[in-house]
């Protein structure tokens, strides 16, 4: 709807006379009445009754007067607020990696918080499919990768400031011979045949988990047979299924997919152990500006307001 039909509109209902609302609104009066007959077109309802000189309001034309007031100040509010930005510079915060439930939660809170204070801060979820999110940061295409901790700021030479531990788990099908175990240990892996999405998406976890089985002697640190499928992504690859297989994953990622209940085809087994507790890091370019690390800084409060997380890395 054209916005000046609205305004002469009012101009009608002010005057009651088509010729003065014209002269007023500078048009010719077969257009001002072309207008007004298009507007109670697409209203669906008539407007004025023209049986009355002047010309009076009809039921829903009083109505509509009084919603098209809160429309047009609204709009004239909007106009003004955009020309009072129009020559800001906006700061665009790119971020991603891991973005599990509970740090995309965290994410927004400090977007809020951080554009409550400056609407010219403005942040943006970049997926990870086909690079790694460390590489991304290291060539300057993103600025904060969000990655459990497997020592790979030091191999691409970042920052990073420690987020929250998450627990961990692997998902098997209710008939794996481990589903009716009711936890497991970082040495059931050497028996697990593990799978992890081909998309770089997974890479931060596939790394940790390496991490995890170099650190408890694992030969070749991975577990037993570490495969990658095609599945592009979660949901992709628990509706295919993943038979024998095992997926390692954060709670927050895992419940998703895995509960008790009947209807339900996965389980979630918990690790009972502390090594193996996904320690979420941002990670971000040694250079990166103030408007970084204030983000990572809102992100990690956040985590601990909301979750009572994010404290200590112990």
């Amino acid at each position: 709807m054209d916005l000046d039909i609205l305004i002469e509109f009012g101009q009608v209902a002010k005057h009651g006379n088509l010729s003065e609302a014209a002269r007023e609104l500078s048009i010719t009066q077969p257009a001002l009445s072309r207008h007004l007959a298009q507007l109670e077109k697409e209203m669906g309802v008539k407007l004025f009754d023209r049986s009355y000189n002047p010309m009076e309001l009809t039921p829903a034309g009083e109505i509509f007067l009084e919603k098209m007031h809160s429309v047009t100040s609204e709009y004239f509010r909007l106009r003004s607020f955009m020309n009072s930005i129009k020559d800001r510079s906006f700061l665009t915060i790119r971020i991603g990696g891991l973005i599990d439930p509970i740090i995309m939660s965290a994410i927004y809170h400090a977007k809020r918080e951080l554009e409550d204070v400056d609407i010219s801060k403005r942040i943006r979820i970049v997926p990870v499919e086909f690079q790694t999110s460390f590489n991304m940061v290291r060539e300057n295409s993103l600025d904060i990768a969000i990655e459990p901790d497997s020592k790979m700021d030091d191999m691409f030479n970042l920052e990073s400031t420690f987020l929250f531990c998450e627990r961990a788990c692997v998902v098997v099908e209710k008939g794996h011979h481990i589903a009716a175990c009711s936890s497991v240990t970082p040495k059931d892996l050497i028996s697990l045949e593990v799978t992890s999405l081909r998309s770089n998406k997974d890479f931060g976890i596939r790394r940790f988990l390496q991490s995890i089985c170099r650190d408890i002697g694992f030969e070749g640190g991975i577990p037993k047979s570490l495969s990658l499928t095609a599945s592009m992504s979660y949901d992709e690859l628990f509706i295919k299924g993943i038979g024998d297989q095992a997926v390692f994953l954060p709670e927050s990622i895992a419940l998703r997919y895995a509960s008790d209940s009947g209807d339900s085809l996965y389980t979630a087994l918990f690790f009972d152990d502390d090594i193996t507790q996904f320690r979420y890091y941002a990670y971000y370019s040694n250079q990166a500006n103030e408007e970084i690390k204030t983000f990572v800084d809102l992100i990690k409060k956040a985590l601990s307001d909301d979750h009572g997380l994010g404290e200590s890395s112990d």
